[in-house]
């Protein structure tokens, strides 16, 4: 995805496309770290940010009422073909993976089954379709998925942060 086209409105006018696409991977246990870095990410910038967080299927609060009280930034859940909006937070429900195609989120089932590691989907996919443009960050968790994602933006040039344990 490149800069939107002089056309376009500003990244600050309501319903312009996103300059920027972070996609940002959390644990279960990761709320706390996910609501101050959503806290901090300001309105008018460009930004979009995809949300993967490791929840069991049986989990019973909603991603976005639990996120809303702590961002400016609009939350809602990510839906198949979604062009994604400055100002916005993607999050996926339960279950699902994300990736970004051709300007556009895709959601679907995992399929790696057993396997699914849905950051790195996503990461990956931030990756090829951005380029030395993706930024990806993940907060807290003890596993490895998202790893290969950050592997895959730093090796086009593109952002990559992780969470320090302390």
């Amino acid at each position: 995805m490149t800069e939107p086209a002089a056309s376009m409105p500003p990244a600050d006018t309501p319903g312009a496309l996103a300059r920027w696409i972070v996609g940002v991977g959390a644990s279960a246990g990761g709320q706390a770290p996910l609501a101050a870095f959503l806290g901090a990410c300001p309105r008018g910038a460009g930004l979009a940010c995809v949300v993967v967080q490791h929840l069991g299927a049986d989990h019973v609060a909603s991603p976005v009422a639990m996120l809303q009280p702590h961002t400016a930034l609009t939350v809602q859940e990510a839906s198949d073909g979604l062009r994604p909006r400055a100002d916005h937070v993607y999050v996926l429900r339960p279950g699902t993976e994300v990736r970004l195609e051709g300007g556009r989120l895709r959601v679907a089932p995992p399929q790696g089954g057993d396997r699914s590691h849905p950051i790195d989907v996503l990461l990956h996919s931030l990756a090829l379709e951005l380029g030395p443009a993706a930024a990806g960050v993940i907060l807290s968790g003890l596993g490895s998925d998202g790893a290969q994602g950050l592997r895959s933006i730093a090796a086009v040039g593109g952002r990559a942060l992780v969470q320090q344990p302390d």
